[in-house]
């Protein structure tokens, strides 16, 4: 059974050999057993449930946001479609990454909002058919629009 151990520096594999395991101890059993639990459920591990977090909260922003005018301003309804659209796109971010906060957008789509420190901050406001992106990192500035394909623009990886 193996198992990755993640760290600032990346991940490191470790290999442990149940008969091994059993000289060490008991406790070892239950490291080894943990960490196999852990890698066998991507959605609902410990280290990577965050996209199920990210998923519920997209459904409760459709949930609190599906009628038009909700902010008093004439906000469009965040619709189902942009939900879909947004899920795909929390499937495509990689593993490593900082949680970005959800929010309804006024124009009927989600918004993704990174805002690490000064200058670490983005933002991807997803609907059915677009992404909408804008970033600070470090002295670059880039924004721009592209279509929504079920992956992760280039431009914004």
């Amino acid at each position: 059974m193996s198992f990755a151990l993640a760290h600032n520096h990346g991940a490191e594999i470790y290999n442990i050999n149940t008969e091994t395991a059993k000289l060490v101890g008991q406790y070892s059993l239950r490291i080894a057993d943990l960490c196999a639990q852990v890698t066998s459920h991507n959605d609902h591990s410990i280290f990577l449930g965050w996209r199920s977090l990210l998923k519920s909260q997209v459904a409760d922003v459709v949930n609190h946001y599906s009628t038009n005018n909700w902010d008093g301003e004439g906000a469009a309804a965040i619709s189902v479609n942009a939900a879909s659209s947004t899920t795909a796109v929390i499937d495509a971010l990689p593993n490593n990454i900082f949680l970005p906060e959800v929010a309804p957008d006024i124009n009927g789509s989600i918004s993704l909002d990174w805002n690490i420190e000064k200058n670490k901050i983005m933002s991807l406001v997803i609907s059915e058919d677009k992404i909408i992106y804008a970033a600070i990192v470090g002295q670059k500035k880039f924004h721009g629009e592209v279509p929504f394909t079920y992956e992760l623009p280039k431009e914004i990886e």
